[in-house]
């Protein structure tokens, strides 16, 4: 197969791409048009798609509160969540004598469960 073939297999496999982003996006009508224009789809990526992936990195880069806040946070609102976020903070900051993740964890655990699913199941 010739390379060219190969690469212009891509452009249309990208072109697909971009279409059903559009489509599932319900962008504009204009940009269906720019999308079948040379290059468009490249285009449509850079002014459009590109910003889903600026998320995801940023979303892997953030870090995740420290025990402290997460202790605060329970205690001054004792909700659901803010016990569920401590308990999986404690849970990840693996076992040490004294913090009390385990039965934190245990009645976070079984909460859990009855809300429709968990993370650590015991």
């Amino acid at each position: 197969m010739h390379p060219f073939h190969v690469l212009g297999f891509l452009q249309t496999a990208f072109m697909i791409w971009m279409l059903v982003d559009a489509v599932k996006r319900r962008v504009e009508f204009y940009w269906y048009i720019i999308i079948f224009f040379p290059f468009g789809e490249w285009v449509y990526f850079f002014a459009v798609k590109i910003h889903d992936f600026r998320q995801v990195r940023f979303r892997l880069a953030e870090r995740a509160p420290s025990l402290r806040k997460l202790r605060f946070e329970a205690k001054q609102t004792p909700s659901i969540n803010n016990k569920l976020a401590l308990a999986d903070g404690l849970f990840d900051s693996g076992p040490a004598p004294g913090r009390g993740a385990i039965p934190l964890a245990r009645t976070v655990a079984s909460i859990r469960m009855v809300l429709g699913g968990g993370r650590h199941a015991w």
